[in-house]
């Protein structure tokens, strides 16, 4: 990979990481970014910040690399971001602010991080136009890049647990979980879990999920078996497919409730209920899905119930009925005439009202104005100090940050800074 450190020409971004060293002395990076002045002259910051990061192996994928890596965003109010890293090795890192107004450029970085199912990520960028300052030609709402490189000592990582019985608690603290833990607080928290909280709802769940929901899509089968026999086809093996719904297997449902009227698609399609007429072997499909034929039956069923009862109802029952609609009806006429009665009387009133109601708001809006103004040119002087390339500090500390003229933002700040700096010291992240 080439010694690549580029920025766009037009309007600048910077970062600080690590010191500006090559080489990473933690795997979980925090980062910093300021703007030149041009950027700040506009009124207005880029609302976030995308972060791109690839080793060497993904930059080198001849094939759409620009899709491969790592990404994440950040507000760019947040003053600094961190990056957890997950393996070893020499890494780029692009680091893209987003303009536009607060909705396009949301939408812009929900483009970019959004992942293709496939280790990747549908929308591409271009590290050669992010390196040579053309990337805004690209699309106007990036306004500016830059690109570090830097290497990560494999010591820095945490190791998977290697003995047998480490093995095992590692994938029982992982059931249910979709990804592995990114890091080794992220492990101790499922570990406690697992340990004092998960072996309940494990047994539950599944206990649940075979003897009831299983239960009950076994005689779904069992029913549903029925219906294809009283429509003259022969179903599949019935104790089979009730094993197959007591397992609550994945696709034994679609061989209930689908059905197939095209002839051209395989018999052993999977997501098909196979059914064979009795004096033909070749295999043949209802008109309708079995399912259909258990609801004509339990809705003729149901209706013919309600008009039996309806015709064993007493007089009384009737009469009490109609009480009931007289009722509501002598309420709703009461309500009509307080109603017109009330509204001439408020229609006199109305002018005074109105005219007081109207000071009432331009008086709130005066305040807002002037509220707003200061709040305006002290969040443009925050700015300035906060994100100005003049200010900008060798080393990132993360209890030396610039503090939000907002005192909510403050304490988030506060609380964030102090979460990541005791993260750093105490938990690495698992190289994948």
């Amino acid at each position: 990979m080439d010694e690549v450190v580029g920025v766009d020409r037009k309007i600048d971004i910077s970062v600080v990481l690590n010191g500006g060293k090559k080489e990473m002395d933690t795997a979980t990076l925090p980062i910093r970014w300021y703007f030149s002045d041009e950027v700040l002259k506009q009124g207005s910051l880029p609302h976030y910040v995308l972060v791109f990061e690839q080793t060497e192996e993904e930059a080198h994928n001849e094939l759409h690399s620009g899709r491969y890596g790592s990404r994440c965003a950040f507000r760019t109010s947040d003053v600094f971001g961190v990056i957890q890293l997950s393996r070893p090795g020499r890494h780029r890192m692009m680091v893209v602010s987003v303009g536009g107004g607060r909705i396009k450029s949301l939408m812009t970085t929900q483009d970019y991080l959004r992942e293709n199912g496939q280790r990747g990520y549908v929308s591409s960028l271009s590290w050669e136009r992010a390196g040579d300052g053309s990337l805004s030609s690209y699309d106007d709402r990036l306004i500016a890049a830059t690109i570090v490189e830097f290497e990560v000592p494999k010591e820095l990582f945490a190791e998977k647990p290697q003995t047998r019985f480490g093995k095992l608690v590692w994938q029982w603290a992982n059931l249910w979980c979709k990804r592995e833990p990114r890091d080794e607080c992220a492990y101790r928290k499922r570990r406690m879990i697992s340990l004092t909280l998960k072996p309940i709802p494990v047994i539950l769940y599944y206990s649940v999920k075979h003897f009831f929901v299983g239960a009950l899509y076994a005689l779904g089968v069992f029913l549903a078996s029925l219906a294809v026999l009283f429509c003259g086809f022969r179903p599949r093996p019935i104790l089979r497919e009730m094993w197959l719904a007591f397992a609550c297997r994945r696709y034994f449902k679609n061989r209930i409730f689908r059905f197939d009227r095209v002839t051209w698609i395989s018999p052993d399609f999977p997501n098909r209920y196979r059914l064979w007429s009795i004096k033909d072997s070749k295999p043949r499909y209802m008109k309708v899905a079995p399912f259909m034929v258990m609801l004509w039956i339990a809705g003729g069923v149901a209706i013919t119930s309600f008009i039996y009862l309806l015709s064993t109802l007493p007089s009384e029952t009737w009469i009490m009925i109609g009480k009931l609609f007289l009722a509501l009806f002598i309420l709703g006429s009461i309500s009509l005439i307080a109603y017109k009665l009330t509204d001439g009387y408020l229609d006199k009133t109305a002018p005074a009202r109105r005219e007081k109601k109207r000071e009432r708001v331009l008086r709130k809006e005066s305040i807002k104005k002037s509220r707003k103004k200061q709040k305006g040119a002290r969040w443009q002087q925050w700015v300035e100090s906060a994100f100005s390339v003049s200010h900008k500090v060798d080393v990132v500390e993360l209890n030396k940050l610039p503090k939000p003229p907002n005192r909510g933002d403050r304490i988030v700040q506060i609380f964030r800074a102090g979460y990541w700096m005791l993260k750093i010291k105490v938990c690495r992240p698992f190289s994948s």
